[in-house]
């Protein structure tokens, strides 16, 4: 079965989405994107800010979903988080950098995890 990168995306942010929600996170954006880069989701729970990446696969053969958060990734993420409090909520000091794994077994299963605190800033 061939799977599109896009419609992977689309699936596994959804399914995240949905995990988050079961997990009484507010949902404040999707997609939100700016120069430096985009963020999948931006939650906040229990008055914690959450900025939060997903990564979805369908095999292993380009490694674990959280191995595709790279130092790269993270800056950029970092980079564009700083801008979203810069210009949404200035005043808000308390937040974190999660990770939504979204990964299929072979028998087509879904398996989602959340990794809080994935990574923080320099």
């Amino acid at each position: 079965m061939t799977f599109s990168k896009q419609t992977t995306g689309q699936k596994g942010e959804a399914a995240a989405i949905d995990y988050l929600k079961k997990r009484r996170y507010q949902i404040l954006e999707q997609n939100f994107r700016c120069q430096f880069g985009e963020i999948d989701i931006i939650t906040q729970k229990a008055g914690v800010l959450c900025f939060v990446e997903v990564k979805t696969r369908h095999d292993a053969s380009h490694g674990s979903p959280a191995e595709a958060v790279t130092r790269y990734k993270q800056h950029k993420i970092i980079q564009t988080a700083l801008y979203y409090l810069q210009q949404q909520d200035p005043g808000h000091n308390e937040m974190r950098f999660d990770v939504v794994t979204v990964d299929y077994d072979s028998h087509g299963k879904m398996m989602i995890d959340l990794i809080e605190n994935a990574f923080e800033t320099p």
